[in-house]
């Protein structure tokens, strides 16, 4: 028998043990996987958090969007091309982590992740993010830094709940005015891109924090000298004009 089909049995049994013991969490990072054994996975009723980071996952069974108590799927740091497209349906779903995966070029319809409080789809090739993400009522922090994203989907002025907003390095060029309307940001950081300038608007973001900017070479407004000096100074800025 190979290591490959020990290593399959031994994960096999691990679902098999979490069925039987009505497990609410498996953590299987680390494992060195590049599959999941899934015709028990689908059985977990009781299961609430899933860890398959850290692996050399390409793909993750489409059973896996019939856990109906699921809370927390990480899937980070794996080589993973897509994710299921019917992930939208699991409702319950809290945090979604799938950083880490720079073979990952889309992302499927999340809109009916209602209740999705933390996005983290960092360090990988997205070209955009999905319109559908302006559904989601709960979000408070999402994470799309290191893509290749160009362009913030006006919908994104629905999130009224989101406090953190990590779009840094990538490769936009306009912020839309829409993004002043998200009155609870605390964190938003912008840095590393092509900006060129901001929106006037952006000065009506009160509750903000920290507002990074840093290392968008063509920014002329607020010029160079503003940005250095930080969030106070940029608000004000803005404020001026």
């Amino acid at each position: 028998m190979s290591d490959s089909e020990e290593w399959q049995l031994d994960i096999n049994q691990v679902f098999q043990n979490a069925l039987k013991n009505n497990l609410w969490k498996i953590d299987l990072s680390s494992q060195d996987l590049e599959s999941i054994e899934h015709k028990t996975l689908g059985k977990l009723t009781s299961l609430e958090v899933l860890n398959l980071s850290n692996n050399k996952l390409t793909s993750i069974p489409d059973v896996i969007c019939k856990l109906p108590r699921l809370r927390r799927l990480i899937l980070s740091n794996n080589k993973l091309k897509e994710l299921p497209e019917k992930l939208g349906k699991l409702t319950t779903l809290e945090w979604l982590h799938v950083s880490n995966n720079p073979l990952l070029t889309k992302l499927p319809d999340i809109s009916q992740l209602t209740n999705l409080v933390e996005l983290d789809v960092s360090h990988c090739s997205l070209p955009s993010l999905p319109g559908g993400l302006g559904k989601l009522k709960r979000i408070a922090t999402i994470d799309a830094s290191y893509n290749k994203i160009r362009v913030v989907h006006p919908t994104f002025c629905k999130l009224k709940t989101l406090g953190r907003l990590y779009l840094n390095n990538n490769n936009l060029s306009v912020i839309p005015n829409e993004l002043s309307q998200l009155q609870n940001l605390r964190i938003i950081d912008l840095s590393y891109n092509n900006l060129i300038s901001l929106p006037p608007s952006l000065k009506n973001l009160s509750n903000l924090w920290e507002f990074h900017l840093e290392g968008n070479e063509g920014m002329s407004f607020p010029p160079k000298e503003v940005i250095e000096k930080g969030l106070d100074e940029i608000i004000n800025y803005l404020k001026n004009i």
